[in-house]
């Protein structure tokens, strides 16, 4: 029951940023394959993991986006996939444990 709680969890945050984004910037910001795999993710790591993973995920696709903007790669409004970012901060997440990254990024700094 738990994992399926994950899953939908997981399913509901892409489908929620999807939703809103859509409507805010009137067109699509998140393709609909991120949603089934950010339900994988929260499966597999938890709902602890799931979030830590999705805040890499992003994180690392905004400093591949402001590179490639400084180097003159990207332009305004290209589509990038998420898929290989997901990928990253998965195995990132898995790799080094879901209590060593959230100490690492949120107990860090002290707000």
């Amino acid at each position: 029951v738990k994992l399926m709680i994950m899953k939908f969890i997981g399913f509901l945050i892409f489908i929620l940023i999807s939703f809103l984004g859509f409507h805010v910037l009137k067109r699509p910001v998140i393709g609909g394959s991120d949603s089934y795999y950010a339900a994988l993710i929260g499966t597999w790591l938890r709902m602890k993991g799931l979030y830590i993973s999705l805040y890499l995920a992003f994180l690392i696709a905004g400093i591949y986006v402001i590179v490639g903007f400084l180097f003159g790669k990207h332009e305004r409004y290209k589509k990038i996939p998420l898929g290989p970012f997901l990928s990253l901060s998965t195995f990132i997440v898995w790799l080094f444990g879901n209590n060593i990254l959230e100490n690492i990024i949120f107990n860090h700094y002290k707000w």
